[in-house]
């Protein structure tokens, strides 16, 4: 077993006990300290210890890993029955003492690496307890399930769905449109956690700038969504959806640049144009809106993950797929401009990556370029149509004129250099 596959291993058993402790650290959030048996840190480092038990008893022997379970338990009950005088029944130290152990153990066996790795993770469980035990006390319920739930839709539920095409012209793939409403989901709780540590509205902007280097379309709606909720924010909520549909462009270049440098120079007066736009517009926007008043810590009603909205928008892109392979399968073989236009309706990067290595191999600079472009226009007619119809009017005035300008001279840019 090599070091990386040990350390993937010791990482999933560190995230069993981190999912568990948070609902044990939450629920008895309010105890004095000292007074908990085990919560987050605790649930944290005998999740870890489990990983390396399971370890020591593949690379060594069973009867050692048996061994440091029973003490492990062993522990748990005499904490649990026999509290020391001072009333402080904490068991993080003991169970630290118990991984500790086990470290050594691996480390013995020749795995320096995952050993100090859970070494370095165990000093920081232990060195972060203030800030993760008031980290819990400000933790709102609807927090706390909000997390279980994104827990449960994307270590669970995703796992176990089919990753092969089905359905009408075998266009539904189950396990990537469900991995979609993870990321939109994961997005909007990102969000919510960002606007409850930065502020609303700093929070926002980052929401859209990280949101869009991973899914513009996925993070447009879910702040589109979100503005709903944050009626003094309509100057950041539309700076904040401008940056996430500017940064499409810089990913589409990005792309371009990786694959095929000449591509990314055909590219660049049509996306340089889009994006000089966008940026133009998301700083102006932010600016006007600094006299904004800041929402409080507790905005933003509702559920933070948004999943009712997530697995919406699965069904929206599933439609579109279907649609997508009907057409194709009605009009006979797509040219790729047509291809271009229906990949740009869900997001950009699977064309983009395709055009480009086909460009570097036989496919023309020109043809690649406009095909491009193409899904590039596309998509941000499709950003525009989301904000129109689930944001606030408000804010769709203020989005909807830059993203059409975004197209226009995307287009024009593309007609007076290629056409």
């Amino acid at each position: 077993m090599d070091e990386i596959t040990i350390i993937g291993r010791m990482a999933v058993a560190l995230a069993v006990g981190l999912v568990i402790g948070l609902e044990r650290g939450w629920s008895e959030r309010n105890a004095p300290e000292g007074s908990r048996v085990a919560g987050l840190r605790t649930f944290a480092l005998i999740g870890l210890a489990g990983g390396i038990d399971a370890l020591v008893g593949l690379e060594l022997s069973s009867v050692v890993a048996a061994m440091v379970a029973f003490a492990l338990a062993g522990l748990l009950v005499a904490v649990r029955l026999a509290p020391p005088p001072s009333n402080d029944i904490g068991a993080t130290t003991e169970v630290a003492a118990i991984v500790t152990f086990a470290l050594g153990l691996i480390a013995g066996l020749g795995h320096a690496v995952p050993a100090a790795a859970g070494a370095v993770a165990t000093a920081l469980l232990l060195g972060l307890k203030p800030i993760l035990h008031r980290w819990l006390r400000a933790l709102a319920q609807r927090e706390m399930f909000a997390a279980l739930q994104l827990f449960l839709i994307s270590a669970v539920v995703l796992p176990l769905l089919p990753d092969e095409a089905m359905g009408p012209y075998d266009a539904i793939n189950p396990y990537r449109l469900w991995w979609m409403v993870v990321l939109i989901a994961t997005v909007s709780l990102a969000g919510y956690a960002a606007m409850r540590v930065l502020g609303a509205r700093a929070g926002i902007l980052v929401t859209g700038l990280c949101g869009g280097l991973i899914s513009s379309t996925a993070t447009t709606l879910a702040l589109a969504r979100r503005a709903n909720t944050l009626g003094d924010l309509g100057g950041a909520t539309t700076a904040s959806i401008l940056a996430t549909c500017t940064t499409m462009v810089v990913r589409m270049a990005v792309i371009a640049v990786a694959v095929w440098p000449p591509l990314a120079l055909a590219l660049a007066p049509p996306l340089g144009a889009m994006g000089l736009i966008g940026a133009a517009a998301t700083i102006w926007f932010w600016r006007n809106g600094e006299q904004e008043r800041e929402a409080s810590p507790a905005m933003a009603p509702g559920n933070p993950l948004d999943l009712p909205g997530a697995v919406a928008f699965g069904a929206l892109l599933a439609c579109i797929m279907v649609l997508a392979q009907a057409s194709r399968s009605a009009f006979g073989p797509p040219g790729l401009y047509v291809l271009s236009g229906i990949s740009g309706l869900v997001d950009v990067d699977a064309i983009s990556l395709s055009v480009a290595e086909d460009a570097q191999r036989s496919l023309g600079i020109d043809i690649a370029a406009i095909s491009l472009v193409i899904a590039a226009c596309v998509n941000t007619a499709v950003k525009a149509g989301f904000t129109i119809a689930v944001a606030p009017a408000r804010i769709a005035r203020r989005v909807g004129p830059v993203l059409v300008g975004m197209i226009l001279v995307g287009v024009l840019a593309l007609a007076i250099t290629r056409l």
